[in-house]
């Protein structure tokens, strides 16, 4: 019985002093040589506010030469609006999609709209001077989750964490 009370007592000993002890392998192994330097706080101001159609399921924003463009998702309710921004103004630049289509991000590319799509495999891209009809419908494999660009080439999200 002694024994027993010894050995148990000697296993909680070691169990209470390996979990206070700091593991070599969660410490900070930052490279000297190179630090990744702190990111730099971004700081806004709002200066104004714009009322906005609350049915509107906004998959996209962009500003562009003092004007949002919003693209919209939704079966059936997929849209590019221009929005001006003095007057809240909403102008219906592109509705009449296939009732399947489910519009996600939008980005702006060398003079181009591009609008891709959630589950249905397309990216629409349109003359930024003509949003009214695409000019070009470009297959992609996968969901759409999101899109931009580095200025020179689209980047897409599938929701994965490879673009």
């Amino acid at each position: 019985m002694k024994t027993y009370i010894i050995s148990l007592s000697l296993f909680s000993l070691i169990l209470i002093f390996s979990c206070q002890q700091e593991s070599k392998s969660t410490t900070n192994q930052s490279n000297s040589e190179n630090p990744i330097p702190e990111p730099t706080p971004l700081t806004f101001q709002i200066i104004k506010t714009l009322a906005h159609d609350t049915s509107a399921f906004t998959q996209g924003f962009i500003f562009d030469k003092g004007q949002l463009i919003e693209g919209t998702g939704l079966e059936k309710h997929t849209r590019i609006n221009k929005i001006d921004t003095s007057s809240a103004k909403v102008e219906v630049l592109k509705s009449n999609y296939d009732n399947d289509i489910f519009g996600e991000g939008i980005t702006i590319l060398n003079n181009k709209l591009y609008q891709l799509t959630y589950l249905n495999n397309k990216i629409f891209t349109f003359d930024l001077d003509n949003l009214k009809q695409p000019i070009a419908t470009h297959t992609w494999q996968n969901e759409g989750w999101g899109l931009t660009h580095d200025s020179t080439s689209l980047i897409l999200s599938d929701g994965s964490s490879t673009l």
